[in-house]
């Protein structure tokens, strides 16, 4: 039996960020989770390497769909084995998670 769900995952994707001052920059996630309709007030999550600096970026645009978001929520530490993580493995490095909602 197929399994149904309510929203498309894309990984390893390179996104564009862009921040306050208008800056614009090339990140690379480790999971974008799109959900066809709003859920728990986002239209989408994503996480990233949780490598430097506190993220400040406001808005996400992810080409493959063609879609900016703005980011709703300041962005939160996303366990190993958190629910925005997948099947993923021990392995993974830490990261950050970000609530989204789709600029309409």
């Amino acid at each position: 039996m197929e399994k149904i769900t309510n929203y498309q995952d894309y990984t390893s994707e390179n996104l564009e960020v862009e921040y306050p001052n208008g800056q614009k920059k090339q990140i690379k996630s480790y999971l974008l989770r799109i959900y066809l309709t709003t859920f728990n007030e986002c239209d989408a999550y994503m996480d990233i390497p949780k490598t430097q600096e506190f993220p400040t970026f406001v808005k996400v645009y992810f080409k493959k769909v063609d879609t900016w978001w703005i980011v709703i929520q300041s962005p939160q530490d996303a366990p190993i084995r958190g629910m925005f993580r997948g099947e993923y493995s021990e392995n993974n490095p830490p990261a950050w998670v970000f609530y989204l909602r789709k600029i309409r």
